[in-house]
C-alpha cells in the first residue's frame, strides 16, 4: 500500500506539533519549580508583620527573657531529686543527676529547709570527690554515699544528729572524718570499708557504735575516746582489720564485744 505526499506530509506535520507541546510542557513545568521556590509576596493586609514577629529568633519579648533568666536561677538544685519529709516541713534530698564533682548541697528548696539526705542519695556515685552540706541537715540516711569510691572530702555540720548505716561504707578515697557532738550513735557497717581513712574525731555524746562501724579501715591510726565517757557499747567486729590502730582506750563499763582479727588492744581508762 502506498501512502501519498499529502499523507506523509499530514504526518510529519502531526510529528512536529507533538514536539512543540513537549517541549512547551517541559518549559512549564520549569517555570512552576521556579515559581514554588519563591518567597511569598504578604500585601500590607496579610499579617506578614505579626508573622515575623513569631517566627523571627529575635522575637523574644523581655517578659519571656525575664522567665528563662528565672529558669537559670533555679538551677542550683534542679539536679537534685527532692520531696518533703514526712511531716511536711523540711526537704530531703534522695538523688542526684548532676556529673559535678564538687556538690554544695542546698540550704533551702522552694523555701523549705534541706533537713534530711535520704536513702542512697548519691549510692555509688563515681563523679563525687567532695560534698558540702548546709547546717540545715540533721539527718544522713542509710546508705547515702555507699560506694561512692572518690569521694575524698565531707564536711558534717553540728546539725547532723543521725547517720545511718552504711552511709560512708566503701567510700575508699576518704582520709578524715570529724563527727559533730550532736552525734550520738555510729550505725552498722558506716565507715566499713573506708580504706584510706587514717583520723576519726569522735563525738563527746557517742554511745554506741555498730557491728562493723570501722571494720577494714586499714589504715586508720589516730581515734580518741577520752571525750567518750558516755560511751555504753562497741559491736562486733567494730575495728575488724584495722591493725594499724594498734590500740584503743574506751571508758570503764563499755562493753565491748568480739573484735575478730587483725583489730585493736582493747583499754580501759
Amino acid at each position: 500500500m502506498k501512502i501519498s505526499e499529502s499523507g506523509k506530509s499530514k504526518k510529519k506535520w502531526l510529528i512536529v506539533a507533538l514536539a512543540i507541546v513537549l517541549v512547551i510542557g517541559i518549559f512549564a513545568a520549569i517555570g512552576v519549580m521556579n515559581g514554588s521556590q519563591e518567597e511569598p509576596e504578604y500585601s500590607e493586609d496579610s499579617g506578614n508583620e505579626e508573622d515575623q514577629s513569631v517566627y523571627s529568633p529575635d522575637s523574644a519579648n523581655e517578659e519571656d527573657q525575664g522567665e528563662v533568666e528565672e529558669v537559670e536561677a533555679d538551677s542550683d538544685y534542679s539536679d537534685f531529686v527532692w520531696m518533703k519529709n514526712e511531716t511536711g516541713d523540711g526537704i530531703v534530698i534522695y538523688g542526684y543527676n548532676g556529673e559535678e564533682t564538687e556538690v554544695q548541697i542546698p540550704a533551702e528548696i522552694d523555701g523549705m529547709s534541706v533537713t534530711e539526705i535520704g536513702e542512697k542519695a548519691f549510692y555509688i556515685n563515681s563523679f563525687l570527690t567532695a560534698v558540702n552540706l548546709p547546717d540545715s541537715i540533721v539527718k544522713i540516711g542509710k546508705d547515702a554515699f555507699n560506694g561512692c569510691f572518690n569521694l575524698a572530702e565531707v564536711n558534717l555540720p553540728d546539725s547532723v544528729a543521725e547517720i545511718g548505716e552504711y552511709a560512708f561504707c566503701g567510700c575508699s578515697s576518704l582520709i578524715e572524718v570529724n563527727l559533730p557532738d550532736s552525734v550520738a550513735e555510729i550505725g552498722s557497717s558506716t565507715f566499713l570499708s573506708c580504706t584510706s581513712l587514717t583520723k576519726v574525731d569522735l563525738p563527746d555524746g557517742l554511745n554506741k557504735i555498730g557491728m562493723c562501724a570501722f571494720s577494714w579501715c586499714e589504715n586508720l591510726r589516730e581515734i580518741d575516746f577520752q571525750d567518750c565517757s558516755g560511751l555504753q557499747e562497741i559491736g562486733m567486729l567494730a575495728f575488724s582489720e584495722c591493725g594499724n590502730l594498734g590500740s584503743i582506750s574506751v571508758p570503764q563499763g563499755c562493753k565491748v564485744e568480739d573484735q575478730g582479727e587483725n583489730s585493736p588492744r582493747i583499754e580501759y581508762y
